[in-house]
Parts: C-alpha cells; sequence; structure tokens
C-alpha cells in the first residue's frame, strides 16, 4: 500500500475542471499536489469551514516567496471553484436578504488566499 489516499470528490471534480479550463497537464499536476496539501493541512475538503487561520498557518510554513505564490494561485482557483458551488440562500419573501454585517470565516480565508485583493466570487470565469 503506498499511504496515498483516494481523492476526494471536490478533488476529483476540481481536476477535471482545471482540464476542461485547458490547463496543461503539468499545471494540474502542480496545483493538484498543492490542493491536497492544502486541505490535508485544513483537515476537510468542506470549503465553508476553512478559515482565516487554518489558511494563515498553511501558509506561514512556506517561506520561499515564488512557492508562496504559486501555492496561492492553486488555492484562490481551488476556493473559486468550490465558492461557486456552495449553494446560496434565497429568501422565501420577496424581501431582500440580509448582509452579514462582518465577512465570514471562509470569506476572510479566501481574501487571505488572495494576499488580501479584493476578489470577486461571485462571477464564473
Amino acid at each position: 500500500m503506498s499511504g496515498l489516499q483516494d481523492p476526494s470528490p471536490l478533488e476529483r471534480e476540481f481536476e477535471l475542471h482545471l482540464k476542461r479550463s485547458g490547463k496543461k497537464p503539468g499545471v494540474v499536476s502542480s496545483y493538484m499536489r498543492t490542493v491536497r496539501r492544502f486541505l490535508k493541512h485544513v483537515g476537510t475538503d468542506q470549503v465553508e469551514r476553512i478559515g482565516e487561520d487554518l489558511t494563515r498557518g498553511f501558509f506561514s510554513g512556506i517561506k520561499n516567496p515564488n512557492t508562496r505564490r504559486t501555492y496561492s494561485m492553486a488555492i484562490e482557483q481551488l476556493l473559486r471553484f468550490a465558492a461557486a458551488r456552495i449553494p446560496v440562500l434565497i429568501v422565501g419573501t420577496g424581501g431582500p436578504a440580509m448582509a452579514p454585517s462582518r465577512p465570514s470565516r471562509t470569506e476572510r480565508s479566501w481574501r487571505f488566499a488572495g494576499h488580501g485583493r479584493s476578489i470577486d466570487y461571485s462571477s464564473k470565469k
């Protein structure tokens, strides 16, 4: 037994997404290695449970700026992909839904993965 776990549904779907979006095989392999490390570090593939502290903890162990940037790109792609799959609450009264007063843990971790850049997760690319 090699010690490798079977990929989670999120990993399989994300890998397929990368291939369909035209990423080169080397990029797909690199992103998937990074994603597996990240998901192993945070202990879940349920992105709504991934908070800023877990994300910061992952990046704190990466000292090389180039590696950090590469990992950031892979994780940002994963979080964008996963965010598009999270169900959206629709208010049944016809009135507008109240916005949260501050970003959730997941939103903060997404922002951190983008190195503080404001990222629009509502649009699909």
